[in-house]
């Protein structure tokens, strides 16, 4: 299922005003391996966030790591959130991922899909 936020008559400025957050690229399909999350089955059910895998304080943005300054992707051993956000640029990929990914809206709606799919189950 995709949730999308619309807003079909208001208004404003700037970059980030009323843009569509949408994403609907299969994100398992581009999960880097080791973030993968499997069944008991070996089949991909979902793509875990690096700070879920890891649970350090780089990958989570805490401890020293815990300012928009001192947590940057960019500087991770490996840029997790990059993979995501080729995908799906204005999607919200870590902690601090702010500048790309904050949308303000004053008016919207959803519009939820739903496609057909085989459940998985563990």
């Amino acid at each position: 299922m995709t949730i999308e936020v619309t807003n079909p008559s208001a208004s404003g400025n700037g970059q980030y005003w009323c843009k569509n957050p949408a994403c609907l690229k299969d994100l398992n399909s581009i999960c880097p391996q080791e973030l993968k999350k499997f069944n008991s089955n070996g089949q991909v059910i979902g793509c875990l966030s690096a700070c879920e895998k890891f649970r350090t304080d780089q990958y989570c943005c805490r401890g020293a790591f815990g300012t928009p300054q001192t947590c940057n992707s960019s500087n991770w051993p490996v840029n997790y959130p990059s993979v995501f956000k080729q995908a799906c640029p204005s999607a919200y990929s870590y902690a601090y991922d702010d500048s790309t990914s904050t949308f303000s809206i004053a008016l919207f709606q959803y519009k939820k899909s739903t496609f057909p799919y085989k459940e998985y189950r563990e």
